[in-house]
C-alpha cells in the first residue's frame, strides 16, 4: 500500500507482479517464524458516543503531522547550510544528549517508550506534570528526529508518527476523562492517534490502517482509524500540501 500510494501512485504490470511477490514472500516468513505483534495489546470495543473525539483526534493528528513535516524540511535546509560534517554531527550530537537527557522516552524510535504506556494507560492519572511531560514530548520529538536526520542520522518519520501518534492519543484521551469525565477507552485514542499522525504525515491513509492493526493484529478499531486517517490526512493537506516525500525547494517559488 506505501508502494501504491506514496511511490508509485499508479498500477502497473510490473508493479502488480513485484509486489505480489514480496507480499507472499513476507507472508511466508511471518508464518514459519511466527512473529508475535511488535504491540501487544488488549482492544474489546469502541463506542459511538467517542466518534465526535475521535474526530478532533484526527484534527489534531494532521495539525502534529504538518509540524512534523515542516520541523524535517527545516532542519535539513538549515544543516545543508553547514558546509563541514563534523559540524553537523556536534551540533546534532548536543542537541540530542539535551534531550534525551531531559525525556529519555524520545531515545530511538521510541518503541519502548509506547510499549510502557500501553501496558499503563488505564492507570496513569493526569497530573500537571504529567501533561506538561506529554506536550513536552509532542514538541521535542519532531525536532529531534529532524536534526537526527539533518546531522545525519539514519531513520524517516514512521517511527516518529506512530511515536507521537500514541502520546497524542493519550494524552487527549486522559483530558477527556479528567476534565470532562466522558469515560473513552485511552488504549482506543493511542492505536488510532499512531494511525492517524502517519496517514497525515505521509497522505498514505490506507498504509497508516493496514499498518497499525497489523502491528497490533487486531482490527476491531478499523473503521474509527478508517475514518480518523482521513481526517487526519485531509487537515494536514489543507494546511500543508506536502510531505517529507513528495516537498521539492522548486515546488516552493
Amino acid at each position: 500500500l506505501f508502494a501504491l500510494e506514496v511511490i508509485s501512485r499508479k498500477v502497473t504490470r510490473a508493479f502488480i507482479i513485484s509486489n505480489v511477490i514480496a507480499v507472499s514472500i513476507a507472508f511466508g516468513l511471518l508464518s514459519i517464524l511466527k512473529e508475535e505483534p511488535l504491540f501487544a495489546v488488549s482492544i474489546t470495543t469502541w463506542h459511538l458516543k467517542a466518534i465526535p473525539y475521535f474526530i478532533l483526534l484526527g484534527i489534531l493528528a494532521g495539525m502534529n503531522s504538518v509540524y512534523l513535516t515542516r520541523c524535517v524540511l527545516f532542519f535539513k535546509s538549515q544543516f545543508g547550510k553547514i558546509d563541514t560534517h563534523y559540524y553537523k554531527i556536534l551540533i546534532g550530537s548536543v542537541v540530542l544528549s539535551v534531550s534525551l537527557f531531559i525525556f529519555p522516552q524520545l531515545y530511538g524510535e521510541g518503541y519502548h517508550a509506547i510499549k510502557a504506556i500501553f501496558g499503563n494507560s488505564s492507570q496513569i492519572p493526569l497530573t500537571v506534570t504529567l501533561a506538561l511531560t506529554f506536550i513536552g514530548i509532542l514538541i521535542l520529538k519532531p525536532i529531534v528526529t529532524s536534526i537526527t536526520l539533518a546531522s545525519g542520522g539514519d531513520g524517516g518519520v514512521f517511527a516518529p508518527s506512530l511515536f507521537i501518534g500514541a502520546f497524542l492519543g493519550l494524552l487527549l484521551a486522559s483530558i477527556l476523562n479528567t476534565f470532562f469525565h466522558v469515560n473513552v477507552i485511552p488504549v482506543n485514542f493511542m492505536i488510532i492517534g499512531m494511525a492517524a499522525v502517519l496517514s497525515a504525515s505521509i497522505h498514505a491513509p490506507f498504509t497508516a490502517i493496514f499498518l497499525v492493526c497489523g502491528l497490533t493484529n487486531d482490527y476491531t478499531l478499523f473503521l474509527p482509524i478508517l475514518v480518523v486517517c482521513l481526517i487526519s490526512k485531509y487537515t494536514a493537506k489543507m494546511i500543508y500540501p506536502h510531505t517529507v516525500y513528495t516537498y521539492s525547494p522548486s515546488l516552493i517559488k
